[in-house]
């Protein structure tokens, strides 16, 4: 929370409407917690979880939670137990603050959360088929391309990029 009393929230997208509801009522147990225990949230080197210390709470630098952590949640989830850890602590701060604790049941427990992804992607049926990492990006790269290509207004500027970032790509001879 800034000193505005704001709240910044990342990732929310694509989460069933439980799940959303869920960080909310979290995040609404950690503000409660917060202004109640007239907490100092201190952004702190080398602390990687919300951590209370008397009229203190130190929590993680923005650097680290924007770069390594955003990293290891986008690309391993909970599975990381760096995420598993952050999020662990954040239920722990919160939790005593929770006006209805049974709306964050979805977001499960140590060693079992799981994601809107995970639940979605288990519903389709193994067709065998894989990408590398580099074809993922290559196809995601053509897919921008072909959809920003097909609006009149951004067609010529995408195009135009697109040719001088394959180019400046090119090793020199």
């Amino acid at each position: 929370m800034s000193h505005h009393g704001t709240v910044e929230i990342r990732s929310m997208d694509a989460n069933f409407p439980e799940m959303v509801l869920a960080v909310c009522a979290l995040i609404r147990g950690a503000e409660e917690r917060i202004r109640h225990e007239r907490l100092e949230v201190r952004p702190s080197r080398g602390v990687l979880a919300l951590e209370p210390d008397g009229d203190l709470l130190h929590v993680p630098i923005f650097s680290y939670l924007n770069g390594e952590l955003l990293g290891a949640a986008v690309t391993r989830g909970v599975l990381d137990q760096r995420v598993e850890a952050y999020v662990d602590s954040v239920i722990r701060f919160a939790s005593p603050y929770l006006e209805s604790p049974e709306l964050v049941e979805p977001l499960g427990s140590t060693g079992s959360y799981s994601t809107t992804e995970c639940e979605i992607v288990e519903t389709f049926p193994d067709l065998g088929a894989s990408l590398t990492r580099k074809q993922g990006h290559r196809w995601c790269e053509e897919l921008v391309v072909a959809w920003t290509s097909s609006s009149p207004l951004c067609a010529e500027n995408t195009t135009k990029r697109h040719r001088a970032a394959n180019t400046s790509r090119r090793p020199h001879a």
